[in-house]
């Protein structure tokens, strides 16, 4: 940090903060950046919300070299930044605006954009300024956990607190599926993100490990592979398989690690930890396949004990399926799905042998959730009955369904459903 640095006339400026209930940094949030700063090739900084100037003071101050621009809204807070940006000599390298961020239109390039200002506001600071980002640049954004309420709503006391930390939950949500940039978390502070742009990734220098009817797979550095979906697979579907693969991660199920989803070209892209093994449909050994297939019960049943409200329900799914519920042809399956029981249980719902690995540890592994939902454990198993029955023999699938220790009639009014 440069000798023009003082940290007496920054600790006033703290305590000016703290007694006019000005909100500024954590120390830990400021001295994590201030060390990207340091460590990377930062030189020019946008930030969003002022304050009274500390943050960006202690930007400017890291390099002789940084230049901050930094935009306040609320005037008084100006004026009061750019007294003390005066008072510690870093006016030639600190530009401050006094406007509404949205009404600024700025054709710099910025190696960091810090945002900090009215939460409610977020994703539209990031879209509006993402252009102004160099090549190699970061968008950092600070207070995610907004005091502990992001991950604990309990701790709300006000329906405007309700309406704020839903509105955060949502930005950490656009930033953890956003196509264009790979966000990583920290707990830092009052919880911070760094957003950084993805790179091109050439797949004509990939090895192609797989091909499938809605995506190819290539091998990817550092044990990950790349799902890349043809170009008519829609966005909410890719972020849908992503989204409920996070939520299996976080559960401690058999499944590949899900890293960023990506937009290049035209198609759609995932990235997943790659799982050392053979799917299930490569087993050569039709007496070795089919025993793998009836281990599959124990996975099963190891997935489906976990409670859940965290996935989609799967009547709705089945709803979703019947493309013209207007057609009266389509009532009575429509009526028969209402009726089914409801269940808060995870289900696979996926079960196809091409989906599931054989890993060199003798384990199963499922490889994809796009169908994953919550409800009754006896969908999962009907699913997967109905799967057996159709590729394999109905005596095979009963197989399966005494190893399951269901009953037929148990399993009968979801296999009534045509979906």
């Amino acid at each position: 940090m440069s000798a023009e640095f003082s940290m007496d006339k920054l600790q006033s400026i703290k305590e000016y903060a703290k007694k006019n209930s000005v909100p500024i940094m954590f120390d830990e949030t400021s001295d994590f950046i201030c060390k990207y700063i340091a460590e990377h090739e930062v030189h020019n900084i946008l930030e969003i919300g002022s304050a009274i100037g500390y943050s960006a003071i202690r930007f400017a101050s890291v390099k002789p070299d940084v230049n901050v621009t930094t935009i306040e809204i609320d005037i008084d807070r100006a004026i009061k930044a750019i007294e003390n940006i005066k008072s510690e000599n870093l006016s030639d390298r600190i530009t401050l605006i006094n406007m509404d961020a949205m009404a600024v239109d700025l054709k710099d390039s910025f190696d960091l954009i810090f945002i900090d200002a009215a939460k409610a506001q977020y994703t539209r600071f990031f879209e509006k300024f993402k252009k102004n980002l160099s090549k190699n640049g970061v968008i950092i954004s600070d207070n995610l956990s907004f005091h502990g309420m992001v991950e604990d709503h309990s701790l709300t006391h006000n329906y405007s607190t309700i309406k704020l930390v839903r509105k955060i939950k949502r930005y950490v949500d656009f930033l953890k599926f956003n196509t264009e940039f790979t966000t990583t978390f920290y707990k830092c502070g009052d919880g911070i993100s760094v957003s950084k742009k993805n790179d091109f990734i050439d797949f004509s220098q990939l090895k192609k490990i797989a091909q499938g009817n809605s995506a190819d797979f290539f091998e990817y550095k550092n044990n990950k592979v790349i799902k890349l979906y043809k170009k008519d697979f829609s966005k909410d579907d890719v972020l849908k398989e992503f989204l409920n693969t996070l939520k299996i991660n976080s559960l401690g199920i058999p499944a590949p690690k899900a890293f960023r989803v990506f937009f290049q070209d035209g198609m759609y892209a995932a990235i997943y930890e790659k799982i050392n093994g053979e799917t299930l449909s490569q087993i050569e050994d039709e007496k070795e396949r089919l025993n793998a297939i009836l281990k599959y019960v124990e996975l099963q049943k190891k997935i489906s004990s976990i409670q859940t409200e965290d996935f989609e329900n799967y009547k709705d799914f089945l709803l979703s399926q019947i493309k013209d519920k207007s057609n009266p042809e389509n009532f009575e399956t429509i009526r028969k799905i209402k009726h089914l029981p409801e269940g808060n249980r995870i289900c696979y719902g996926n079960f196809q042998p091409q989906k599931i690995i054989l890993k060199d540890d003798g384990s199963l592994c499922p490889i994809n959730f796009s169908h994953t939902v919550k409800g009754p454990v006896e969908f999962d198993i009907a699913c997967t009955y109905k799967f057996l029955s159709k590729t394999i023999s109905k005596d095979f699938a009963g197989i399966y369904l005494i190893k399951t220790e269901t009953s037929f009639e148990k399993i009968k009014p979801f296999l009534d459903i045509e979906s």
